[in-house]
């Protein structure tokens, strides 16, 4: 079973390197990197404030495997497998105290094992957690309809569900990676519906 974990990681503080040198200290009305592993645990990357957005909790969530893809999507995790347990993916869970996400599509030199000086442009939403939340409860999913999908595609193994009556998401399991997790796959139309803002990221 592969397992991204400890590559997305690396990647994900290089471009919260390039976010804090060409992004948040110029526009960003205040910023502060947190650092603390409890604060992170808890889904807390940065603080913010921005236009009227003061001192907001912002977890940053990059598409670290699909470097280049310029997906039209962006995967929110509802569950995963951990030392054969079942536990809460970060769009749900109770213990994160993320109040906005910072969502980052990455275009860069190199795919994989990049630095921040490879980074080449980063386009960017900020989206407020409880928007999603939300706009997914209007279809009917919250976290216990979002339980239910994820054992039914682990039990059938199916990667993808689908319905109808969903609009702009569907839910997707990656059975093929050890940890095992469920996503909320939406449209990136959907989330710049949502959004307080929009950005594109470039070196000086």
């Amino acid at each position: 079973m592969n397992s991204n974990w400890e590559d997305d990681l690396n990647s994900e503080q290089e471009v919260a390197k390039f976010l804090d040198k060409y992004f948040y200290q110029k526009k960003m009305i205040s910023f502060k990197r947190i650092t603390d592993v409890d604060s992170q645990y808890e889904g807390i990357d940065i603080i913010l404030s921005y236009n009227d957005l003061k001192n907001i909790l912002v977890d940053e969530k990059a598409q670290c495997s699909y470097v280049n893809k310029n997906l039209p999507t962006f995967a929110f995790e509802v569950n995963f497998i951990k030392n054969n347990k079942l536990c809460d993916g970060w769009l749900f869970s109770n213990n994160k105290k993320t109040e906005y996400y910072f969502l980052v599509w990455i275009k860069a030199k190199k795919e994989k094992h990049f630095t921040f000086e490879d980074i080449i442009e980063l386009n960017c939403i900020l989206v407020e957690r409880k928007e999603i939340i939300d706009y997914l409860s209007k279809y009917s999913i919250d976290k216990n309809k979002s339980y239910e999908i994820a054992e039914h595609l682990r039990e059938t193994k199916t990667t993808k569900f689908s319905n109808t009556n969903f609009e702009g998401f569907n839910f997707n399991f990656s059975n093929h990676l050890s940890e095992k997790p469920v996503n909320i796959v939406i449209q990136k139309e959907v989330l710049i519906n949502l959004a307080n803002g929009m950005f594109v990221v470039k070196p000086d």
